[in-house]
């Protein structure tokens, strides 16, 4: 536990509170709302994953609340081409002329996605991806299949690079959070073993 860093969310004030030394950094206004809404909590504290510092644009968090985890959530920045800068297939080169939207997405305690916001689009076309129709295409991915725009999901006129840059974003995010979950942790499975075990031997021991 040591190694998880706790960060506390106060659903009043909207305080994203770092760790000692770290810039500090506030969660979006609706994530007040969408906490309520979505995931029907009043309060709730938020671990960030350990392993979430790899990540290249955004941190995971497990979502607390009764002392349980109640759901999973990402934040981070989705890198887009300038228009006509440069080809979809390098969007996700942050090197070169670049754009880029903010957004988060609520996970189940299976890794399946929930919903998903889109809540600062600080690029000059594609905005028609931050509708609540197209984004509701996600919602039940579980990482387990590829997402292809023009198949699986629905093409938006004028938004080409954007819709291709966040479809990629979210099947990479989703298959991330499968791996790093605290649950697929090493420790953590070597402890579901033991009880497992255990039980097994309280079970033999009684019979």
């Amino acid at each position: 536990m040591k190694n998880i860093l706790i960060l506390i969310f106060n659903i009043n004030l909207l305080l994203f509170l770092p760790p000692a030394g770290a810039q500090e950094q506030n969660f979006p206004r609706s994530l007040e709302k969408d906490i309520r809404k979505q995931l029907n909590l009043k309060q709730a504290e938020f671990q960030q994953f350990k392993d979430s510092k790899a990540m290249p644009a955004g941190n995971f968090y497990s979502v607390i609340a009764n002392g349980e985890t109640q759901a999973y959530l990402y934040l981070g920045r989705v890198f887009s081409c300038r228009s006509g800068g440069c080809s979809i297939a390098n969007a996700a080169d942050k090197t070169g002329d670049k754009e880029y939207f903010d957004y988060y997405i609520f996970f189940d305690t299976t890794a399946s996605v929930q919903y998903i916001r889109i809540f600062n689009y600080a690029a000059t076309h594609g905005h028609e991806i931050t509708a609540k129709w197209w984004l509701k295409q996600f919602f039940g991915y579980r990482g387990n299949s590829s997402l292809q725009v023009g198949k699986n999901i629905d093409a938006v006129s004028g938004a080409t690079i954007s819709t291709h840059a966040m479809t990629d974003d979210v099947q990479f995010i989703t298959e991330q959070l499968s791996r790093l979950m605290p649950s697929n942790s090493p420790k953590k499975q070597e402890e579901v073993q033991l009880k497992s075990l255990s039980e097994a031997y309280l079970k033999t021991d009684t019979i």
